[in-house]
């Protein structure tokens, strides 16, 4: 039995973008996942490279990155706008303190829409329409 929510392609998963990526996508997916710009991380990577004694563990990093690291999927779906982007990143990076946001954020309607229905089904609200109704006639 496959589970639905992990056969969906999640857009903030660390991939390889290999659209994107010069030889084998990893720097471009790792500006994907943190939302930088490519072009920031391959030039520190550049520079990292370039400086004495870390060029080694930068190649071998690459190489174990390319082989471990997924190549993005053709049907991950991009974020509709950037508060649905920013959304995802923090389910992404924190589930548990979304989760929580998010249960905050539902108890809060269900107060305010006890306070509502409170308000709503009261005699003061039913006299009120009432008199507003006989104003209009």
């Amino acid at each position: 039995m496959s589970d639905p929510m992990r056969d969906n392609p999640n857009p903030h998963r660390l991939y390889r973008n290999k659209d994107r990526g010069w030889i084998g996508g990893v720097v471009a997916g790792l500006g994907d996942y943190f939302g930088l710009d490519a072009a920031i991380l391959r030039i520190a990577a550049i520079v990292l490279f370039l400086f004495p004694g870390t060029s080694g563990f930068m190649l071998i990093g690459y190489v174990i990155a390319w082989i471990v690291i997924p190549r993005r999927p053709m049907d991950v779906r991009r974020p509709a706008s950037p508060d649905e982007d920013e959304f995802l990143r923090g389910v992404a990076r924190k589930p548990s303190e979304t989760f929580s946001n998010i249960r905050y954020t539902f108890r809060d309607m269900d107060e305010r829409l006890q306070n509502i229905e409170r308000v709503v089904t009261s005699e003061e609200w039913r006299l009120r329409r009432e008199f507003k109704d006989l104003e209009r006639s």
